[in-house]
């Protein structure tokens, strides 16, 4: 049977984070230290395997004053518009001297998810390997998505994520927990949702271990801070800007 009865899709409550041309950007921070940033751009609505999903692009960059990491990274994921579960993730980064590729993609109508690795070296290295999945699935750009989708929920759920070529487990806490927070990028105090749970992998911008989250509590739920204790610090994802068409200026 396949993973696309809407048996298998909650149906959520209406929301306006769905958006072509909106961009989002996080300044993250290990402590003190300003480590780079994280874009988020809504590209473009589109069909995919016959399902409605949007396709998104992430840009990570590393502050170019640190000497210790040097990463410009691009990832790319097909997001369904109901459901928030991943179409496909593709990941382009470099590692030392050589580029790496990685690609999955979850064929829901047969139950699978492949996975595809090259690292561009003389002669090139590849990695295949082909899963069998129960469930709509998460990768590691999508599960963003997912949570603004989701925050009106109040329980705790399990999600099934796929990340670096190994699949890990997102636990997310909706404790329908609201708090006011002071958002330095607007200058003024937004209402939250609060979300906490743990991350069974290490995700982008080192989010990984148990982490706690705050995402506006109005209808473009945005992701506006993120908390995740790591081995040696905090790893903290602050909003920097978010722009969706329309606006006048950036906030």
């Amino acid at each position: 049977e396949s993973l696309f009865s809407e048996d298998n899709i909650p149906v959520r409550v209406p929301l306006k984070v769905w958006s072509v041309g909106e961009e989002i950007v996080y300044n993250v921070y290990w402590g003190y230290i300003f480590l780079g940033t994280l874009k988020f751009t809504t590209i473009q609505k589109m069909q995919y395997n016959g399902r409605n999903v949007y396709y998104v692009k992430l840009n990570v960059d590393s502050n170019p004053s640190l000497f210790f990491v040097n990463m410009h990274d691009n990832y790319h994921s097909y997001i369904d518009e109901k459901g928030f579960f991943s179409h496909r993730f593709i990941n382009r980064s470099k590692e030392g001297e050589w580029y790496k590729h990685n690609d999955y993609y979850f064929d829901y109508q047969n139950n699978n998810v492949k996975f595809k690795s090259v690292i561009f070296k003389d002669p090139p290295e590849s990695l295949q390997i082909e899963s069998a999945i129960t469930e709509p699935s998460q990768d590691g750009m999508s599960i963003f998505f997912y949570a603004r989708g989701n925050i009106s929920r109040a329980e705790i759920v399990d999600v099934p994520t796929y990340y670096g070529g190994k699949k890990g487990n997102s636990r997310i806490n909706f404790t329908g927990i609201k708090d006011s927070l002071y958002v330095e990028a607007i200058k003024d105090t937004v209402r939250c949702v609060r979300l906490s749970g743990r991350l069974g992998f290490v995700g982008i911008a080192g989010i990984t271990g148990d982490y706690v989250g705050w995402i506006s509590d109005d209808e473009y739920a945005i992701p506006i801070l993120a908390e995740s204790e790591v081995f040696a610090g905090k790893v903290i994802v602050e909003l920097k800007s978010w722009y969706k068409p329309g606006m006048k200026t950036k906030k």
